[in-house]
């Protein structure tokens, strides 16, 4: 379950994983994609995550990761937050919203949507039921092949281009690499490291062999 807004919310070559990243790695391109692309979000500020004491060859089934995000044109700060496995948002616990298997919660000031891939939900439901959908004015994504192809003849950027997707999967990954340094990560897009955590490279850079470079 990711929470964007307060609580009150392929890896660039250089990139190196550990041989697991479970399901933050995933699912978790799909699932933060509705939030990253809603809010126009970016790179992440700062990084945090917790979980289980990290095991030196598996993932956690269960563990959470905050991402902190700056100002974005005429969007304010806002915080998004994944859940996995047990860890659910007080939302979800307290029974504040359907318990639905999966799904992203934009948590407001006057309300919260409910969302996944196939449905959505304006709530509280009854402060919502006079409430009138706009007319549809966001072009329908006719598939990933024809995308692809229209691409290719047209120049039309696909919805989700290498810009788009690497800047998302970095951030999804952060959430690893916060998760198993155990602390607070404050991030550098254009240098790709943790100014404040130097020793997280070892997850994000992989040596090369002698006479090899990228």
């Amino acid at each position: 379950m990711l929470t964007p807004v307060e609580e009150t919310l392929e890896m660039p070559t250089g990139f190196h994983q550990p041989c697991m990243s479970g399901t933050m790695s995933d699912l978790g391109s799909h699932w933060n994609d509705l939030a990253f692309w809603a809010l126009d979000l970016r790179h992440p500020l700062t990084i945090e995550a917790k979980g289980p004491p990290p095991n030196p060859e598996i993932a956690p089934a269960s563990m959470s990761a905050t991402y902190e995000y700056g100002e974005r044109g005429d969007l304010p700060p806002v915080k998004v937050t994944w859940y996995q496995g047990t860890g659910k948002p007080p939302h979800y616990t307290e029974k504040k919203i359907p318990q639905w298997d999966n799904g992203v919660l934009f948590a407001g000031d006057k309300g919260m949507l409910l969302a996944d891939y196939g449905k959505h939900l304006l709530l509280p439901e009854g402060d919502f039921k006079d409430f009138k959908e706009p007319e549809p004015f966001i072009p329908r994504v006719r598939g990933h092949h024809e995308e692809w192809i229209e691409a290719c003849k047209t120049g039309k950027p696909t919805g989700s281009n290498f810009d788009y997707a690497a800047a998302l999967t970095i951030a999804k990954h952060l959430g690893n690499v916060a998760y198993r340094m155990a602390q607070k990560l404050e991030w550098d897009p254009l240098s790709l490291q943790a100014k404040n955590c130097p020793e997280a490279d070892r997850l994000m850079r992989k040596p090369y062999r002698k006479g090899w470079t990228l």
